[in-house]
């Protein structure tokens, strides 16, 4: 096992996606952590496609808690 990596909190809200949108947002992403170390959810952080930024350039970082449960929703935190 890897020595965990602390982020910041980041954002100003949370948004439950499921698995389609998920996939849309991870496409473009620069991933830098995912770990599946805790069996229900995998843990997974990054920066956003800058698409999603105001500006168009930006990478805004994201922190996913995503669902290992079939059908059921991910958390989804940003700055946006």
């Amino acid at each position: 096992m890897s020595v965990p990596i602390w982020h910041t909190m980041i954002g100003n809200g949370y948004f439950p996606i499921f698995d389609d949108d998920l996939a849309i947002e991870l496409e473009g992403a620069e991933i830098v952590e995912q770990n599946d170390m805790f069996g229900a959810f995998t843990l997974i952080v990054g920066y956003r496609d800058p698409a999603y930024s105001a500006d168009g350039k930006k990478r805004e970082p994201f922190v996913c808690i995503k669902s290992n449960t079939p059908g059921q929703p991910h958390l989804f935190l940003t700055e946006g």
